[in-house]
């Protein structure tokens, strides 16, 4: 059995080497056109449109005037400078933004700064948790981008610019934090119910993902994060080649059941270490119900941490979706061996050609 775990490492690394040498227009190019900066420096040239999404995470993303992304903008500990457009909402999680342009939707800053220029328009909302939100007053001309990769100075507007927006007052980050509360709340009660069906229709096959978890816990992870950073490059080598999108749309799916199935079968395990620790006898049902409540409350809380709190429900989603990985491919071995068992079970001897059949042990009698 373990020769069959290396085999499955052995082929998910040969996968991803495969992935990783694939040329970058090919990884960055979906039908939407979507675009992931990591690390480096993207420009969205004047005049052109980004048919898509922009992602920026530990880089920087120019959008140039007359620029335009019919997209959401989301940064993540990088820097976004929009003197164009972006039409859908933009997101900062730990990083800068120097807004100079149009924000078709809202604006969203989560421990980072975001600056807004003379010429700023948000046509939605502006949530800040833990971030700021302003205008920066001139402090003399500069001529180029500055030290820290961000426009000079002197285009942003002075302290009376106007401003209509309630921005880091403490009712409005009180109602701010109300809400997102009370929708990871709602979040954690929908996934502890669907756990407990879970465990009223599938409990076998959940337990023999628990059973991974325990069993194999740092195999489990790391064919979980390979698989994460796999099948994205999978499902766009799939739909790039537009016949096999069906087949895209499939593997998406059955991908999205394992994370969640992974999920659950974690809050699982959790919730019966939790229900030994206090010496409570709960039913399967009560424990996946608490456990994955709890989980999953404490992966939405965590998330309030600028740059780090996605981190640890990654790793919890990559151990679950491993764990289910490897329990489906043992159940799946399983199913081979018994096919074959019963094949040679099943084999017979053809029938004699004519008269009825002879008893071997006993001789023919001659004429």
């Amino acid at each position: 059995m373990l020769k069959n775990w290396f085999r499955w490492l052995i082929l998910l690394a040969v996968v991803a080497i495969a992935g990783a040498l694939l040329p970058a227009p090919v990884q960055a190019r979906s039908l939407q056109e979507d675009k992931v900066v990591f690390g480096g420096t993207y420009v969205l040239p004047r005049g052109e449109v980004l048919n898509g999404n922009l992602t920026v995470i530990g880089g920087q993303a120019i959008v140039q005037r007359e620029a335009r992304v019919t997209g959401n903008a989301k940064v993540v500990g990088g820097k976004l400078i929009v003197q164009g457009a972006v039409e859908g909402d933009v997101s900062l999680t730990g990083g800068e933004a120097f807004i100079n342009g149009k924000i078709g939707g809202d604006l969203r800053v989560l421990g980072g700064e975001a600056r807004l220029g003379k010429h700023a328009e948000v046509a939605g909302t502006i949530h800040s948790v833990g971030g700021v939100v302003r205008r920066e007053e001139p402090t003399g001309p500069r001529v180029g981008l500055g030290s820290n990769g961000l426009p000079p100075w002197d285009e942003a507007p002075g302290p009376n610019a106007p401003w209509n927006h309630p921005v880091n007052t403490p009712l409005h980050l009180l109602g701010v934090v109300i809400w997102r509360g009370f929708l990871a709340f709602l979040r954690a009660v929908a996934l502890a119910v669907v756990a407990a069906l879970l465990m009223l229709v599938l409990e076998s096959p959940t337990r023999a993902i628990v059973q991974q978890m325990e069993e194999s816990a740092l195999i489990a992870s790391g064919v979980g994060l390979m698989s994460m950073a796999l099948m994205p490059v999978v499902l766009l080598v799939l739909v790039i080649t537009l016949v096999l999108i069906p087949l895209a749309v499939v593997l998406g799916m059955a991908w999205g059941v394992a994370i969640l199935w992974g999920w659950l079968a974690v809050g699982l395990l959790l919730g019966e270490r939790g229900a030994k620790a206090l010496k409570l006898s709960w039913p399967p049902m009560v424990s996946a119900a608490a456990g994955t409540f709890v989980l999953t409350l404490m992966a939405d809380s965590l998330r309030l941490i600028p740059c780090i709190g996605w981190i640890p429900g990654f790793l919890v989603a990559s151990l679950g979706l491993g764990a289910a990985l490897l329990a489906g491919w043992e159940a799946w071995q399983r199913q081979q061996a018994r096919r074959s068992t019963s094949n040679g079970n099943n084999t017979t001897l053809p029938p004699s050609t004519g008269g009825a059949p002879q008893n071997p042990a006993t001789p023919s009698s001659s004429s």
